[in-house]
């Protein structure tokens, strides 16, 4: 059997990706640390696509619950960091595992400054403690959608290293199966209208009002869509004229409605990886910082 563990929706969809027609003899583990977690693995359960789904109410309990499974291969979105090294000690010698990878969970996987280099950081890379995604010593490669991207910016050193491609683009797969998509997150894409232009901010890990105030009333419909980390709707409901968004929702398939349903879309983010992935050609990026 082999294992995904995700902890947000986007990596939900890349662990469905990868795994393709081998969900049916695999397991997803859903951490509980986005909006509505549940009520999606409930969702995911009942579909029975997988062979297993479980659910956990944190990251530590994935690797204990995933150990007792004893998976031949093992898929996590990241490895980098003191606590995640621990729990992949104990991941890895009681499961044993043969094979641990970590896949793409947004466009910054291929971030190489989330560490300044430092004492610490020679000092995490003598321990196998990891600073990239990837670099811990018991990650075996990577699944990446852009394999040379990440090799040319994480200088990984270990031996048997694999940088291996995930085939399907984010874009081809959310249009493929966006009923299914649509099913799981509980979305009804006619409920985001129609018309000519459309404005929707999409929030990072913490929301900031100031950057709604940007749209005009030139735009049929303004929506906020917020991190899925973010557990509550913040109170935003009919706040100057827009409609909230369920943060469960993942951007991706938001992005792929409003591009059939409008003539035009102004999307405003802070990074988000639905800009590097969903590339539509009325629907316009702008990121802004704070």
């Amino acid at each position: 059997m082999e294992l995904y563990i995700a902890s947000k929706p986007m990596q939900i969809t890349v662990s469905s990706i990868i795994a393709g027609s081998k969900k049916e003899g695999s397991c997803l583990i859903i951490i509980d640390m986005f909006h509505d977690a549940e009520a999606v693995f409930n969702n995911i359960k009942s579909a029975g696509d997988w062979k297993k789904v479980l659910f956990v109410k944190n990251r530590f309990m994935s690797f204990v619950k995933g150990s007792r499974l004893k998976p031949t291969k093992t898929y996590i979105d990241g490895d980098i960091g003191t606590r995640l090294a621990l729990y992949l000690a104990y991941f890895k010698l009681i499961s044993r595992t043969k094979q641990i990878y970590v896949y793409e969970e947004g466009i910054g996987t291929y971030r190489n400054d989330i560490y300044v280099p430092s004492y610490k950081t020679k000092i995490f890379d003598v321990l196998g403690i990891s600073t990239v995604f990837g670099g811990s010593w018991f990650c075996n490669g990577v699944y990446v959608f852009e394999p040379k991207e990440y090799a040319e910016r994480i200088k990984i050193k270990k031996k048997n290293f694999s940088i291996l491609k995930i085939t399907k683009s984010m874009k081809s797969y959310c249009e493929e199966n966006v009923a299914y998509l649509n099913k799981i997150y509980n979305f009804d894409p006619a409920s985001v209208g129609e018309g000519n232009k459309c404005f929707i901010y999409i929030s990072d890990w913490s929301f900031d009002s100031r950057f709604i105030d940007i749209a005009d009333r030139v735009y049929d419909k303004k929506l906020v869509k917020l991190h899925p980390n973010i557990k509550n709707s913040l109170g935003l409901e009919g706040a100057l004229g827009f409609e909230v968004v369920e943060n469960k929702v993942p951007a991706e398939i938001l992005i792929n409605a409003l591009s059939k349903s409008y003539s035009q879309v102004q999307v405003l983010h802070h990074g988000s990886s639905v800009a590097h992935y969903m590339k539509y050609d009325n629907v316009s990026y702008l990121k802004v910082s704070k």
